[in-house]
């Protein structure tokens, strides 16, 4: 349903709503949102302004922006309301589009990979990596993997879904995508963001953005954070046991502990 008229020549903001009831949601099932872009509109940079806001009968309230999504779990949110409002001066009624998907299991869905028990997606946005992770919410988070060798597998994976049905790698990684790792060269270690009981951690990894080359190899380049980039985003297969509104780091965490990170390097480089 579209609410609004234009009146002597102005236009007023119109919104689109819709109410979703899920029938059936078996246990661990999740619930993606999604806001996707149309095709012209893919891959530039986000305004902030074209956002989806969802009402849960359980009085949880989130809200997707274009080109990311929202991942929950199904049971717990089996009615809800979607709106999305936007300003016909600016912006066109067709600049998002709903899409809500239950992924199939083994499979996740048409345009993703299931790899080691998760489901991995490219966003449909470029942002800078505080803008990605405030941008997703519930169980998904930018990916991260903790050896090259299983980065090379996961490649492969993406590779070898030509062979199936619809005979096309889901995940397009010909152009950089950005990962939740980011570079210790002090320490030459990756360090992942995690969730851990205490909040949202920095974890040393034994091993940022990752491009694949057209003999399918990997090739993994540390860079600015605040760039705009595509990003690789991933959420486990079965819902989490914990909270989802704590499942995942914010970027005013991540920009927090990467502070700290650096005064703490700066201390010790001070006190050689």
């Amino acid at each position: 349903m579209i609410l609004g008229e234009s009146t002597k020549g102005q236009r007023k903001p119109k919104q689109c709503r819709w109410d979703i009831r899920l029938k059936t949601a078996k246990p661990g099932m999740q619930l993606v949102i999604a806001a996707v872009p149309s095709k012209k509109d893919r891959s530039t940079a986000a305004d902030g302004k074209a956002r989806m806001s969802v009402d849960y009968l359980n009085r949880n309230f989130i809200i997707v922006t274009t080109g990311m999504f929202q991942v929950l779990p199904a049971t717990e949110h089996q009615r809800f309301t979607v709106d999305l409002s936007w300003d016909p001066g600016m912006q066109k009624p067709g600049f998002d589009n709903l899409r809500i998907l239950l992924p199939i299991p083994g499979q996740c869905g048409r345009d993703m990979l299931w790899f080691s028990g998760s489901c991995y997606a490219v966003s449909a946005v470029r942002q800078s990596m505080a803008d990605a992770t405030d941008s997703v919410g519930g169980d998904a988070q930018l990916a991260s993997f903790s050896s090259m060798a299983e980065i090379s597998e996961f490649i492969a994976a993406n590779t070898a879904r030509q062979n199936e049905f619809p005979y096309r790698s889901p995940l397009s990684l010909r152009q950089p995508v950005r990962l939740g790792m980011f570079l210790n060269a002090s320490a030459a270690t990756v360090l992942t963001a995690v969730r851990g009981d205490s909040g949202c951690v920095l974890k040393s990894e034994k091993l940022a953005n990752i491009t694949v080359t057209e003999s399918d190899k990997a090739v993994v380049e540390f860079g600015d954070c605040g760039s705009p980039m595509l990003s690789l985003l991933s959420f486990p297969e079965t819902a989490r046991s914990v909270p989802s509104s704590a499942a995942h780091c914010k970027g005013s965490e991540l920009a927090t502990l990467l502070d700290r990170l650096q005064s703490r390097f700066a201390d010790a480089e001070s006190s050689l």
